[in-house]
C-alpha cells in the first residue's frame, strides 16, 4: 500500500510539474513575443520618423548655406556671364578669317568663360554648358607648369615687365577632352597674368605678376600662327580683359566660394554634432563647383546626370532630400587614378549619403545648388541600436551597405526574405493622427547564430521611392534571457514539490492508513471468532476510536469495561473509595443551564462544596465518616476527574451528589 502510495505521488507530482512547465513556458513565450513585436513596431517606426526628420533637418541646413552664398553666387554668375560675353564680342569683332571657332578662359583646368561657335555645339547645346567644366587640353596644362617668377628671361616675355620670367605663349592641338566633341587641329594658349599689390591684394600696376589662368583660342582648321599669337596676345594682356573681366569673375568664384565657403560649412555642422561627409556646391546646370573632401576629384563634371532629385532643384527651384550612394560620387578621374592603390580614396566606399539640396536663386533664375549630406553607415546605424536599443541596417536596393556594431553582414537570402515584406508606407490615423505602418509584420530570421524578429522598410526622403532601404533587428535571444531560468526554477519547484509529498504520504501513512489497517485487521480478527481480541493503540488519532471499538465488544460480549477496572484499582489505591454514578453519554456544553453554575466554579471551590455534601450525605444514610478527611477526599476526587476528561476528552469534569437505592454517589457531567 505505502508503495502504491509513493509511485502514486510521484506520477502525480511529474505530471504537474510538466503541465506547470508547459504552461510557464508557453506564457514567458508568448510574453516575450509580445514585448518583442511591441519593441520591433515602436523601433520600426521610431526609423521611419527619425528618417523623415533627417531629411528634413539636411534640407534645412542645405538652405542655411544657400543663403549665406547668394551673394557671392550672384557675384559669381554674373562675373562668368560678364566674361563669356566680353569674350563673345571680342571673337565677332575680329575679321572673319582669323576668327577662332573655340575661345575659353581655364582656371586650373576649369572654364571660366566661354566662348563656342555652332561648329562645337552638340544639338540642343548652348555656350554657357561649358562653363565650369573641366578642361585639360595639354596646350593649357603647359602654362601652368611654371609659375611666374623673378629672374632674367633669355627670350623676352610679351606678358610681363622686364626682370619677370614664367610662362609664355603656347600653341599646340586641342584633343577631344572635357567637354570638347571635336578635336582642334591648330590652336593658341596665353597665361593670364595679373599684377597684384603685396599690400592691398588687389590688381595694381607696377604689382607682382601673377599667373592666375589662361586663355586659349582654337580654329577647326589650320590657320597663321603668327596671326593666332598676335590675337592672344592683345587679348591676354588688355588691361580691360586681365584686369576688370577676369577678376570679376575669378574673385568670387576662387576666394568667397571656394574652400572659404565649403570650410565654413563644415565647421558650422562640426559645432552641431553633424559629421560633413559631403559639402558641395554645383553651378545652374549641375556641375560641381566645390567640395569639401578630395577636391580634385568631381569637380568640374556634372552631378545633374547621375541625380534626378539634383535635376528637379535645379529645374523647379525647391529644395529636395535624397539618399545617394556614394559609389556614384566617386569621378571617373578617381577611379582611374587610384582604383588600384590600396586605401585609396578611389576606392568605392560601402554607405549611403543622406543628401539635402538648396537652390540659389540669382535673378528669378537657378545660378548654383548648395548640398549637404552626411552617411548613413554603421556609426548612424549604432546611434540608432543605442538610441533604440535595436539593430539598425542599412541597404543600398537590396544590397548591404552597412549596420549597427551588434549586427554582422547579412546574407542575401536573409535580406531577399526580409525585402519580400517591405513596408513601403504609412497612413496616418484619422482619430488620433498617429501614424499606422501599411503591412508591417516581424519575420523570424536567423542571423550568425541567433535569433532575430525583424522588418524591412524603405528610406523616408529618398527621391527614388524604394532605392534604399533599412531593416530593423530586435534580438529574441536577449529578450528571452530575463526568463531563461524559469524552465530549471519550475523543476526545482517541482522536485521540492515531490519531496514535501513524499514526506506528507510517509506521515499520513503513519498516522492514518496504517493505524486504519490494523484496525481493520482487528475487525477482521473478531469475525474470525476471535472474541478475546481487543483493539490497542496504534495512534493518538485514533485512541478514541479503538476505545469505542473495544466498549461496543465489552457491551455485546459481557467483558468488564477496562477503563472501569482501571478507575477502580486507582481508587483503591487511595485509603478511602468513591462511589461514581451512572456515566453520561456525551459531553455536555459549557452554556447548558443546567450546567452553567458548575462550570462557572472554581476547582477548589467546587471540591469542598462537593466534599461538604458528600459527607452529609453519607452521614444521613448513617455511615460511618470518622476517618473520611478531605486531603484523601480530594485526592481520589483528582484521579477521578483525570481519567474522565481523558475518557471523554473534555475539558474539565465537575460532579454532582446523588443517593440511588440507598447508596450516596458522584455522579460525573463532562463539560465541554
Amino acid at each position: 500500500m505505502k508503495i502504491k502510495l509513493s509511485v502514486l505521488t510521484i506520477v502525480v507530482m511529474t505530471l504537474v510539474t510538466a503541465a506547470a512547465y508547459y504552461v510557464a513556458k508557453r506564457g514567458v513565450t508568448k510574453r516575450v513575443d509580445r514585448r518583442v513585436e511591441a519593441r520591433l513596431k515602436g523601433g520600426f517606426g521610431a526609423v521611419w520618423e527619425r528618417m523623415e526628420l533627417d531629411g528634413q533637418d539636411v534640407v534645412s541646413w542645405a538652405d542655411r548655406f544657400a543663403m549665406l552664398a547668394q551673394r557671392d553666387v550672384g557675384a559669381m554668375v554674373r562675373g562668368e556671364q560678364g566674361l563669356s560675353d566680353y569674350l563673345e564680342a571680342k571673337v565677332q569683332a575680329m575679321p572673319e578669317a582669323s576668327r577662332p571657332d573655340l575661345a575659353v578662359v581655364v582656371v586650373r583646368g576649369r572654364i571660366l568663360g566661354a566662348y563656342v561657335s555652332g561648329k562645337l555645339l552638340a544639338p540642343k547645346q548652348h555656350a554657357d554648358d561649358w562653363l565650369n567644366r573641366n578642361f585639360y587640353p595639354k596646350v593649357v596644362a603647359k602654362i601652368f607648369d611654371k609659375d611666374v617668377e623673378k629672374g632674367a628671361s633669355t627670350v623676352p616675355n610679351p606678358f610681363l615687365p622686364p626682370g619677370w620670367k614664367g610662362p609664355g605663349l603656347s600653341v599646340s592641338k586641342v584633343s577631344k577632352t572635357g567637354p570638347l566633341t571635336k578635336d582642334l587641329p591648330f590652336a593658341v594658349a596665353a597665361p593670364v597674368i595679373v599684377p597684384i599689390s603685396p599690400k592691398t591684394k588687389q590688381p595694381a600696376v607696377g604689382g607682382d605678376p601673377k599667373r592666375l589662368g589662361a586663355l586659349l583660342f582654337g580654329w577647326t582648321t589650320q590657320g597663321d600662327t603668327k596671326t593666332a599669337k598676335d590675337a592672344v596676345i592683345a587679348l591676354a594682356k588688355a588691361p580691360e580683359f586681365s584686369i576688370q573681366r577676369f577678376w570679376q569673375a575669378y574673385v568670387p568664384l576662387r576666394a568667397a566660394l571656394g574652400m572659404g565657403f565649403v570650410g565654413a560649412a563644415e565647421r558650422e555642422l562640426l559645432s552641431a554634432g553633424r559629421s560633413p561627409d559631403f559639402v558641395a556646391m554645383v553651378d545652374g546646370k549641375g556641375v560641381v563647383l566645390f567640395r569639401n573632401k578630395h577636391t580634385e576629384y568631381l569637380v568640374g563634371e556634372s552631378l545633374s546626370q547621375r541625380y534626378l532629385s539634383l535635376q528637379s532643384v535645379l529645374s523647379r527651384g525647391l529644395a529636395q532630400s535624397d539618399v545617394w550612394g556614394y559609389e556614384d560620387l566617386i569621378s571617373a578621374e578617381e577611379k582611374n587614378k587610384g582604383a588600384s592603390k590600396k586605401g585609396s580614396s578611389a576606392a568605392a566606399r560601402n554607405t549611403l549619403l543622406r543628401i539635402g539640396m538648396s537652390p540659389v536663386v540669382v535673378d528669378d533664375k537657378v545660378a548654383a545648388c548648395v548640398i549637404v549630406g552626411w552617411a548613413l553607415a554603421g556609426r548612424a546605424a549604432t546611434q540608432l541600436e543605442r538610441g533604440l536599443g535595436l539593430g539598425v541596417v542599412f541597404l543600398d536596393g537590396d544590397r548591404f551597405v552597412a549596420s549597427s556594431k551588434s549586427i554582422p553582414v547579412l546574407s542575401s537570402s536573409v535580406i531577399s526574405k526580409l525585402m519580400a515584406k517591405r513596408v513601403e508606407g504609412k497612413k496616418i490615423s484619422k482619430v488620433d493622427g498617429s501614424a499606422e505602418w501599411e503591412n508591417l509584420t516581424g519575420t523570424d530570421v536567423v542571423v550568425d547564430g541567433k535569433h532575430y524578429l525583424a522588418a524591412a522598410g524603405v528610406i523616408a526622403g529618398a527621391f527614388k521611392k524604394g532605392a534604399y532601404n533599412y531593416i530593423v533587428l530586435v534580438n529574441r535571444d536577449e529578450a528571452m534571457a530575463p526568463y531563461h531560468l524559469v524552465p530549471w526554477v519550475i523543476w526545482v519547484l517541482g522536485a521540492v514539490l515531490l519531496l514535501f509529498g513524499l514526506v506528507l504520504q510517509h506521515i499520513v501513512w503513519m498516522y492514518f492508513v496504517r493505524p486504519i489497517d490494523e484496525i481493520y485487521n482487528g475487525v477482521n480478527e473478531v469475525i474470525s471468532g476471535n472474541l478475546e481480541y481487543s483493539f490497542g493503540t496504534p495512534s493518538a488519532e485514533t485512541e478514541g476510536l479503538c476505545y469505542s471499538l473495544n466498549a461496543m465488544l465489552g457491551k455485546l460480549l459481557g467483558r468488564p469495561d477496562e477503563e472501569d477496572e482501571e478507575i477502580e484499582e486507582e481508587q483503591d489505591a487511595a485509603e478511602i473509595r468513591l462511589k461514581l454514578g451512572p456515566l453520561p453519554p456525551a459531553v455536555v456544553p459549557a452554556s447548558d443551564p443546567a450546567v452553567s453554575a458548575l462550570a462557572g466554579e472554581s476547582d477548589e471551590d467546587h471540591c469542598k462544596r462537593i466534599y461538604s455534601e458528600y459527607l452529609s450525605a453519607l452521614q444521613s444514610e448513617g455511615e460511618d465518616t470518622s476517618t473520611f478527611t478531605y486531603e484523601d477526599f480530594r485526592s481520589k476526587l483528582e484521579v477521578n476527574k483525570r481519567l474522565l476528561t481523558s475518557r471523554y476528552q473534555c475539558k474539565s469534569v465537575r460532579f454532582r451528589v446523588e443517593t440511588i437505592e440507598g447508596e450516596v454517589v458522584l455522579t460525573p457531567v463532562p463539560i465541554a
